[in-house]
């Protein structure tokens, strides 16, 4: 039982530390991150649990079918990514270097904490709210430097150029894109509990996650990223849906909250900072008259052109030769620049690797109802809100790659296949 409860314990201190992002060793291009070190103690202790506990209750049913199915998927996504390396080295030779390693160990940890995390849910319903505390309680704490931006002057590394509103709030992960991506999954949470508390009719209670809501939007807002607030506005509406099913089913209620949400978020922007505001607005209207500048749209075309001719992807090393550089002129830099979007997934296992992928997603979608009116009240607003944070992340790959070497993705996996 130690053993079980350590692994729980290090999962918990994992996810919740996704949202800082301090390096215990940097070494060249290998980094240990800490919560990749949390999350492979907690894989370690598990197995020692489950070897030394072959017959507990309440574990997978491996001889099941859609067991062997989700097992047998989740082994050949990493052999297609293996697969289409082996080739690549053939075809372009691209040999298998420190980074290349480095991604594909973050894969093959993922899959193994999506089964141990899978496992301790089966086993641990209350386990389940734990974990969605663990992804939004260190965002919500964030919200002291939007409260109190006078406080970035003591940790100016939560803003990068200038201190205060003036400058990109990263929180205290390493650029301000992990930080929307973290703070969209903390949304996704928040805005679910404030609805279920909407329709029960618990007002002050949804009032408060209403206010903790419009606090995650504001953050993302600071970040001055736009993908991720497409992503909340698509969560808003799926939460709203799914809510809407677990209780009243009521049609007009479902286009009122609709409505309310949907005019919330241009009501958050014009109650942000001017200094905020204005950051946003530059960046849209440089993107609309200038869309030379957006680098996208040369991308997509470019990876969709090698589509066709590597079907089974490139693997691993597909960014010694097939990165694109790109001139930032603000900058004055040049980068090295790869899909930005889930094209990244086809690059790294080509078509097989869709297929596992959009396998996990039917696996997902199939449950949806079932588990809307099976689950317990008492964290039924919790599985919603995975599934709002796992599609939100999907929605979001579109214009910044695929989650799969993302920890956070991997929980979220298993809450939703529960």
């Amino acid at each position: 039982m130690k053993l079980n409860k350590a692994s729980k314990v290090f999962i918990l201190l994992g996810v919740a530390s996704l949202h800082y992002w301090p390096k215990i060793l940097h070494s060249g291009r290998l980094s240990l991150i800490r919560f990749e070190t949390f999350f492979a103690a907690a894989v370690l202790s598990a197995i020692l649990y489950f070897l030394a506990d072959p017959f507990r209750e309440n574990k997978t049913d491996l001889s099941a079918g859609s067991e062997q199915g989700l097992h047998l998927v989740l082994i050949f996504l990493p052999l297609s990514i293996l697969l289409a390396t082996l080739l690549s080295l053939v075809r372009y030779g691209l040999w298998f270097d420190l980074k290349g390693l480095v991604i594909f160990v973050k894969i093959v940890l993922g899959i193994c904490l999506f089964l141990v995390v899978r496992e301790h849910l089966k086993e641990d319903t209350h386990f389940y709210k734990k974990l969605a505390l663990a992804f939004y309680i260190p965002s919500l704490l964030l919200l002291v430097f939007f409260i109190y931006p006078k406080l970035t002057e003591y940790f100016p590394s939560v803003v990068s150029g200038y201190p205060g509103f003036k400058g990109r709030f990263q929180g205290f992960t390493s650029n301000p894109a992990l930080a929307a991506q973290l703070c969209m999954i903390a949304f996704s949470f928040v805005f679910t509990s404030a609805l279920f508390d909407f329709y029960r009719k618990k007002l002050l209670l949804a009032g408060v996650y209403f206010l903790f809501s419009a606090g995650m939007v504001g953050l993302i807002f600071w970040t001055l990223t736009r993908t991720y607030l497409i992503s909340c506005t698509a969560i808003m509406i799926f939460g709203t849906v799914l809510v809407n099913m677990r209780f009243e089913k009521s049609i007009k209620k479902l286009l009122v909250v609709l409505s309310t949400m949907t005019l919330s978020v241009p009501a958050i922007f014009f109650a942000l900072p001017s200094s905020i505001r204005d950051g946003y607005t530059s960046r849209i209207q440089t993107f609309l008259h200038s869309p030379e500048t957006e680098p996208r749209f040369v991308l997509w075309k470019y990876f969709l052109g090698l589509l066709p001719w590597n079907p089974i992807g490139i693997g691993l090393n597909y960014e010694q030769t097939f990165f694109v550089e790109w001139y930032f002129p603000e900058k004055m830099e040049v980068w090295r620049l790869g899909p930005h979007s889930v094209l990244d997934l086809w690059m790294l296992g080509g078509i097989f690797a869709f297929c596992a992928v959009g396998y996990l997603i039917y696996r997902i979608i199939k449950r949806v109802r079932l588990n809307l009116e099976s689950l317990d009240d008492s964290f039924v607003s919790c599985y919603i809100g995975s599934l709002g944070a796992f599609f939100g992340l999907w929605i979001s790959s579109l214009f910044t790659g695929s989650p799969i070497t993302f920890m956070g993705f991997w929980v979220l996996l298993a809450m939703c296949l529960i």
